[in-house]
């Protein structure tokens, strides 16, 4: 499958169905795609050039979506796309090239490389990293150029360049989020600061700073006054923000109209956090005086200060009728709206803060230890430390668990709760439903991202909408038969991966294990999973155990064996990179930074010619063999199919 075959791809396609396998999905966010070859900038993007011939390599492996990160804009100081805008899409992913081809749309606006490349730092001989506050600041250099070419041709003009009318009805149809998040762009620059509470001056920084509150938006007319100040002051500033949004919403819309073409799911992921941008232009739905962060458990057990604000429990519902939706629902229901015409799926990032929020403290001054003793915003009706909290809690103290010494993180804190209270918990998970089947999506085109910690209102929410969870083998005690990241623990809705963005390679952690000395545990319950014959299953593990390079081709075997139905893939484990993407609860610059290099094709069928990266034909005829249910010549037949495809990419990588 190292070139285009569609024999090959049919072959992969029908062993998934046979599987029962919905989805084989690849996880890779924007900065981490291929170098672009003429106007790079430094930094990925999906809808360049290479960007799309990396979705076709991919789909020719076999792989029917990708899982994009979050693609909101992200500030200068922070390349986590975690802590990107919610509406405004990340200008750093803006395919140049596009601009400065003559013969697109576009007419050519960058009739030549104004900026060259960032020139991005080599960690290793195959891996490269990016400068992400150079790529920032450069991506915004050159995106002026062009739009200084647009307004020479009548881009701001009715009939002037060929995109003018485009260009106009993209900021009518926007406006809402559009304008104010293009005053905070003038804003925060004024100030010199991201954050809106750290804006000092004269006056009117303080109005500034609650230029979007709502007390202020309906009744104060120096609100008004303000905005259109800055407006007339700041016309081009506030036209080259929309220009740089319009870029990049065109490009994702036209990509998602090739998505049919290139046989591929194209998969959002909606952020729990929100950016500076957000924390000023939706304040008057924050609760004060408690942020979110994550709670302590197995995969974190200090817990995580995110520092995010809370969404108050105050806008759930209008205040005047309880049965009518309030701020929080208005505000969740356009921001999915516009998620849902943008993907065809969305991966609801750490939903428990939409369902059973954990919170600490604003004001405490070692916020790690403020987490620590944290609490849930609905599950705490009669906390000591926290008080404050009682009021917002559904449940009563005699469902709290009364046994001693049980933590409130834990997924026991509660012991029961009521179909009412089920569907108090549900209020903001049920606006995503409803979203979805406005916007022609499914139940299970919703992804939540649970791990290790899945409470018990959690639980029960996902369960009555038929919802699974994440199972992140990598992380499975597999001498545990109750471990929830097995994979056969899982159920048919669950989404299963050897890891994420957050998680170690693959590659790297099977040679972890061999110097841990836990190849053998490992390697004893694949052998299970994957040889129906008993006899032959301590000669499978013996293989595992001499070659761990084996081992990690089997633990993606593992995934599709079921019984869960979706599976997804981090590019990091796919490519056999065993560098680090992300490592949680660290602030360092290769966090976020890691990129395919150009060669990633020859690298690729290089490492699986030697075991050193997934082998996706292999990995499914692996799979197929496993389950005793499929057998028969058909089957068998198939597999060799497989076989050969994979004997194939060997002798054309040698």
């Amino acid at each position: 499958m190292g070139t285009t075959q569609g024999s090959d791809r049919q072959a992969v396609k029908e062993a998934l169905s046979l599987l029962g396998i919905r989805d084989l999905v690849l996880g890779i966010q924007d900065a981490s795609f291929p170098r672009n070859n003429v106007l790079d900038g430094g930094r990925g993007s999906p809808y360049s050039r290479d960007g799309e011939e990396l979705f076709r390599f991919i789909g020719n492996l076999g792989f029917t979506g990708i899982l994009f990160g979050p693609q909101g804009l992200t500030p200068e100081h922070s390349a986590s796309p975690y802590d990107g805008s919610q509406f405004s899409r990340e200008i750093l992913s803006a395919n140049l090239d596009e601009l400065a081809d003559p013969d697109s749309a576009w007419g050519g606006i960058l009739r030549a490389n104004p900026i060259a490349d960032t020139g991005t730092n080599p960690l290793s001989g195959e891996e490269i990293r990016i400068d992400h506050a150079i790529a920032h600041r450069r991506r915004r250099e050159t995106l002026r150029k062009a739009f200084d070419e647009f307004l020479r041709r009548g881009g701001d003009r009715e009939n002037g360049h060929p995109l003018s009318n485009d260009f106009r009805t993209f900021r009518r149809h926007h406006s809402r989020w559009l304008v104010p998040d293009s005053l905070y762009e003038v804003l925060q620059r004024k100030y010199g600061a991201s954050a809106a509470r750290l804006w000092q001056g004269p006056s009117p920084y303080q109005l500034d700073r609650e230029l979007w509150n709502k007390a202020r938006y309906e009744k104060d007319p120096s609100a008004i006054k303000r905005r259109s100040e800055l407006t007339r002051l700041h016309g081009k500033e506030l036209q080259f923000y929309a220009f740089s949004q319009f870029v990049v919403h065109r490009q994702h819309h036209d990509l998602l109209g090739r998505s049919t073409e290139l046989g591929l799911r194209f998969l959002g992921d909606m952020q729990i956090g929100f950016s500076d941008r957000d924390d000023w232009r939706f304040q008057r739905l924050f609760l004060p005086g408690y942020l979110l962060g994550a709670p302590p458990s197995r995969t974190n057990p200090d817990g995580q200060p995110w520092g995010y604000p809370v969404l108050s429990p105050e806008g759930h519902a209008a205040k005047n009728n309880p049965s009518r939706p309030g701020p929080v629902q208005l505000w969740l229901a356009r921001r999915l709206k516009k998620l849902f015409t943008e993907y065809h799926g969305i991966r609801v990032d750490h939903p428990q803060g939409l369902v059973c929020p954990w919170v600490y403290r604003a004001d405490a001054t070692d916020p790690g230890d403020a987490v620590r003793k944290g609490a849930r915003l609905f599950s705490s009706p009669d906390l000591r430390d926290h008080p404050e909290l009682a009021p917002y809690s559904i449940v009563g103290r005699n469902q709290i668990n009364s046994q001693a010494g049980t933590a409130r993180y834990a997924d026991d804190w509660l012991q029961n709760i009521t179909e009412p209270q089920r569907k108090q918990y549900s209020i903001l998970f049920d606006v995503m439903l409803t979203a979805a089947k406005k916007n022609g999506r499914n139940v299970d085109d919703l992804i939540p991202e649970i791990l290790s910690s899945c409470p018990l209102p959690v639980s029960r929410v996902l369960k009555h909408h038929g919802l699974g969870r994440f199972r992140v083998t990598q992380k499975a005690d597999p001498e545990n038969v109750r471990d929830v990241y097995r994979s056969d623990s899982a159920d048919p809705e669950d989404w299963i991966m050897m890891g994420n963005h957050d998680t170690a390679p693959i590659f790297h952690v099977v040679e972890m294990w061999k110097r841990a000395g836990q190849l053998a545990s490992h390697a004893n319950y694949l052998a299970r999973r994957l040889s129906p014959d008993d006899s032959k299953q301590a000669s499978l593990a013996g293989k595992m155990v001499a070659d761990p390079r084996f081992l990690a081709q089997a633990q993606f075997a593992d995934l599709l064996v079921g019984p869960a139905r979706h599976v997804m893939v981090f590019f990091t484990d796919l490519f056999g990179i065993k560098q680090f993407y992300n490592r949680p609860g660290t602030i360092s610059p290769e966090n976020w930074s890691l990129r395919l290099p150009a060669t990633y094709r020859t690298d690729y069928f290089s490492r699986v010619s030697r075991g050193e990266a997934l082998d996706v034909p292999a990995a499914i005829s692996l799979a197929l063999g496993a389950r005793k249910d499929l057998t028969g010549g058909s089957v068998d037949a198939l597999r060799s199919r497989l076989a050969s495809i994979s004997v194939a990419d060997s002798r054309r990588r040698k």
